[in-house]
């Protein structure tokens, strides 16, 4: 048998969008405000220039998404990625006006990704995994990496997922770390000594007092340097990335290039085809007979991305992560997503359900049953074992 194979395009162009990084750049003399697109094929780190809004720096980043940190001494750009669906990931880049992209492998563990980071005074990065809660550290003048060991206090459950998330270097040299996880905590690791104590644990008759909730016993940061001297703050959506220098706003001269992967695919009531990509938020139509593809746009309520599609009478009915929302589009009707009201306004097409209710967060698979109903298979919340039924 054969057949013949037809490109249809990207239904969806535009990865979720992040950033606000901002460093110096002293070969140019510009101040640079860094960005980034994310998909599940890998990533774009951009970097704009603050004068003028155009984007002077672009890199391909192997990630599904990644996060960076600055050193204010020198102007190095650290990105530390996550692994995607065909993008390796978890491998730490630095960025220098004189050196460009550098990469600096990952430390010698295994079954760990990277989390989030912070930067210490002497210019030490630090680094959190999941799941195993591993602190380690990258010293750029040597290239070298050190796993501290795990951070999470006992008791450490078989295949638990614990993350953890470094938040500063203290004036003692110190590393704070949020644990998260049930019961989720902080820790302060100290590395002269190698050990690590105990801050804060929710529900902890020792350590779980509202003044060890609030920091008051935490020690106090460590003074960075500071390299870039103006208030420069960044918003990075799908739509537009914009940032203010000293209060003033600015458009960022980006166009998103990212396509992300089809994850819901359905015919829909009128013999077109309705689909949905992986962290868009976004639906998209295809009309089999005219040959036309069209991204109808995001829908009115926040999330991750609309996991799945399906047609019940003259409706397209859809789930989303996170919070488990039930929506319907009418296709009948204009576009209407009406986002100032959630998509839960009587005239908002798609209009939205809201949850489902019972922690259920991933809306995964649906059929219509007999009774024509829908049954909607789900994953349950973050902390939650096993997912749940809901019918709608």
């Amino acid at each position: 048998m054969g057949g013949v194979f037809f490109d249809l395009g990207r239904p969806v162009i535009g990865g979720w969008m992040g950033g606000g990084w901002t460093t110096h750049d002293d070969v140019r003399g510009i101040d640079i405000i860094w960005g980034g697109e994310f998909g599940q094929e890998g990533s774009i780190l951009f970097g704009a220039d603050v004068d003028t809004g155009q984007i002077v720096e672009r890199h391909w980043i192997p990630g599904r998404e990644f996060t960076c940190n600055v050193d204010p001494r020198n102007g190095t750009l650290y990105v530390h990625t996550y692994h995607g669906l065909y993008e390796y990931g978890h491998v730490l880049q630095s960025w220098t006006p004189r050196d460009g992209m550098r990469h600096h492998g990952f430390p010698s563990l295994s079954h760990q990704r990277f989390y989030h980071g912070c930067m210490g005074p002497d210019g030490i990065l630090w680094i959190g995994t999941h799941p195993g809660s591993h602190l380690v550290s990258f010293d750029v003048e040597t290239d070298t990496w050190t796993d501290h060991g795990v951070q999470a206090p006992e008791p450490h459950l078989p295949n638990q997922q614990i993350w953890c998330n470094p938040q500063y270097v203290a004036d003692n040299g110190e590393v704070v770390c949020n644990i998260q996880r049930d019961p989720s905590g902080r820790v302060a690791y100290n590395p002269s000594t190698g050990t690590t104590r105990v801050l804060y644990t929710v529900g902890d008759p020792e350590y779980g007092s509202e003044a060890h909730a609030k920091g008051e016993d935490d020690p106090p940061r460590a003074e960075l340097a500071v390299e870039v001297t103006r208030k420069i703050k960044g918003r990075f959506r799908q739509e537009g990335c914009v940032y203010t220098v000293d209060g003033e706003e600015r458009p960022i001269a980006y166009e998103p290039t990212v396509a992300t992967d089809i994850c819901g695919l359905h015919r829909g009531p009128n013999g077109d085809i309705y689909g949905a990509t992986i962290i868009s938020m976004h639906i998209f139509r295809y009309d089999p007979v005219e040959r036309y593809l069209q991204d109808l746009g995001k829908v009115g309520w926040g999330g991750g991305e609309i996991y799945d599609v399906i047609a019940c009478g003259e409706k397209v009915y859809m789930g989303s992560y996170g919070g488990g929302i039930f929506a319907a589009y009418d296709p009948t009707k204009s576009w209407n997503p009406m986002p100032e009201h959630e998509g839960r306004h009587a005239d908002a097409n798609p209009i939205s359900f809201g949850p489902l209710g019972d922690t259920m967060n991933r809306p995964f698979e649906y059929t219509v049953g007999p009774d024509m109903r829908i049954y909607i298979g789900c994953r349950a919340n973050y902390h939650v074992s096993g997912g749940g039924l809901a019918v709608f």
